[in-house]
């Protein structure tokens, strides 16, 4: 964002000139507005741009720690704003645990020239770790988040250390990386790329809502026929809902936990989902053969 679009332009043509289409050009934005980022893809040729929209919103989703009030937030913003002013101003304006933010986020995909071309990130180098902010049940908060990241449309990024459970603490974000420091998570993050290499759904797939409301966020990925519907509670309290079933699953379908393995069948037009605290599903539709 710091350099100008013409030398941007011309250093990426000359690029793709000389090694070729499947060469990736990556560009960076550091900022959360979504008009911005989405110009720079388009007037410069960039393949993929990091999402920082995207970061904004898990993480004030997500990650609101809700033993931090009004006061806390201010003292928080405070804390951030010299050392890290883009996340200060994220904690300033976050209006805390309401998925109604990402129904907002992903109704702009329509001015990206290619929202699958956005590389999903929750954590990099220049603002604290996820981990360290979202006060209780933090390690959970993680690993919804992550899960979501590997859903969401685009391309999912991690920032190193996330598969060693980093940011626990207050921690320098780039300090030294902890080989296996924390097996669960290396095992959840292989599944989650196992999972998600292994569906062209959540690969390539469109992105369809299908619910929305203060507590539970529920949205489709679609390829051919096969649909991957994806549940999440950000509340600290369990939830239940009838979940709609996308246009084309129909009864006796196979439904398949991707994150637990369970099997079943489509029973109706809906299907009713409990949730605990930060507890999600990730299911996979197909016809029986």
């Amino acid at each position: 964002m710091h350099m100008p679009r013409e030398f941007v332009t011309d250093f990426g043509t000359r690029l793709h000139a000389a090694r070729g289409k499947d060469f990736l050009l990556l560009g960076e934005a550091y900022t959360g507005d979504q008009q911005f980022v989405a110009s720079i893809q388009k007037e410069t040729g960039l393949d993929m741009m990091y999402d920082f929209p995207l970061s904004n919103t898990i993480r004030s989703v997500v990650g609101k720690n809700e033993d931090q009030g009004f006061f806390g937030r201010w003292r928080r913003f405070f804390h951030l704003r010299e050392a890290f002013p883009g996340e200060a101003w994220r904690v300033r304006t976050s209006r805390g645990a309401n998925p109604e933010w990402f129904h907002e986020l992903f109704e702009k995909d329509k001015i990206y020239q290619n929202p699958a071309g956005l590389m999903t990130i929750i954590e990099n180098h220049d603002m604290p770790r996820f981990m360290a902010a979202a006060g209780p049940r933090a390690r959970d908060k993680f690993l919804q988040a992550l899960t979501l990241q590997y859903c969401f449309r685009g391309v999912p990024c991690l920032y190193y250390g996330a598969e060693d459970g980093m940011g626990m603490t207050d921690e320098d974000i780039r300090a030294d990386k902890r080989h296996g420091a924390d097996p669960q998570m290396f095992a959840r993050l292989e599944k989650l790329g196992a999972l998600r290499h292994g569906s062209k759904a959540l690969r390539r797939g469109e992105q369809r809502e299908i619910t929305c409301d203060r507590q539970v966020y529920a949205f489709s990925r679609v390829h051919q026929d096969e649909t991957v519907v994806v549940v999440a509670n950000v509340d600290k309290k369990s939830q239940e809902r009838d979940i709609p079933l996308p246009g084309g699953c129909k009864k006796g379908y196979r439904l398949e936990n991707l994150l637990t393995g369970e099997i079943s069948t489509i029973s109706g037009d809906t299907m009713r989902v409990t949730l605990g605290a930060a507890d999600m599903r990730v299911l996979r539709i197909t016809p029986l053969e």
